[in-house]
This record gives C-alpha cells, sequence and structure tokens, in this order.
C-alpha cells in the first residue's frame, strides 16, 4: 500500500531526525544534550528506534 512507510502508527514521538529538523539543530546536537544531561535519553525500544515525546 502507498505511504506505509511513512505512516509510523505503532510508535508515538519523533526520530532523532524529525526532533533534530524541528528544533533546527543536527542529530548530534540532540546526543550532545543527552550526554549532558540536559535532555533526557528516550527508553530503547527493541521493536525499533527510540521515540522522542
Amino acid at each position: 500500500m502507498a505511504g506505509d512507510m511513512d505512516d509510523d502508527s505503532s510508535s508515538s514521538g519523533l526520530s532523532i531526525s524529525e526532533l533534530a529538523r524541528r528544533a533546527d539543530v543536527g542529530k548530534q546536537t540532540v546526543r550532545h544534550y543527552e550526554r549532558r544531561g540536559l535532555l533526557p535519553e528516550p527508553p530503547h525500544n527493541a521493536a525499533g528506534p527510540r521515540r522522542y515525546d
């Protein structure tokens, strides 16, 4: 079906790429903020990538 790959209805939140795009920063900036404790690291999910609230 067309668009299935874009529909991520099984998980909520944003991917790191989407979060970085919306914040107008790079993915490495998001990771830096996680390492510094300024942004909580999202839980790891065995079923897919981490998702940010």
